[in-house]
């Protein structure tokens, strides 16, 4: 039995009609959690706003994710783009 992980990455890297091009179709990832505190992340269209929650089967809202993103250091932002000092 595939797992998520799998079903995942077979529909990121499902090849388009054109070659050299990926299928624009790929569903994003969106955590969901529950009134029972059951966090689940799903495979859904974009609009979807709730779904049943795994665990108990009430009804979990899509909640926005941290993310593990951060700039940090003299970056991009220092090297290139800072106004000069004068």
């Amino acid at each position: 039995m595939p797992d998520r992980r799998d079903a995942v990455d077979a529909i990121l890297n499902r090849e388009s009609d054109l070659p050299g091009q990926k299928e624009s179709s790929a569903m994003p990832v969106y955590e969901f959690k529950c009134r029972c505190g059951h966090v689940a992340e799903e495979l859904v269209r974009m609009g979807t706003e709730t779904i049943k929650c795994p665990a108990c089967g009430a009804r979990a809202e899509k909640i926005i994710s941290s993310c593990s993103f951060a700039l940090k250091g003299g970056g991009w932002y220092a090297d290139g783009y800072a106004a000069k000092k004068r």
